[in-house]
């Protein structure tokens, strides 16, 4: 069986990431279409308040 708190809270962290890397695209100078993925590792990673 599922734990539903556990579900939840991996939804939220998914959401979260989710809109960081959004968020990462709008501010990117020129705002690419694309990002490497090495580069958003870093870029999430140096997100301090994040999980």
């Amino acid at each position: 069986m599922i734990d539903q708190a556990v579900c939840s809270d991996s939804a939220s962290a998914g959401v979260m990431m989710l809109r960081d890397i959004a968020e990462l695209f709008a501010t990117r100078p020129g705002q690419p279409d694309w990002i490497a993925s090495s580069e958003l590792v870093t870029d999430l990673i140096m997100m301090e308040d994040r999980p």
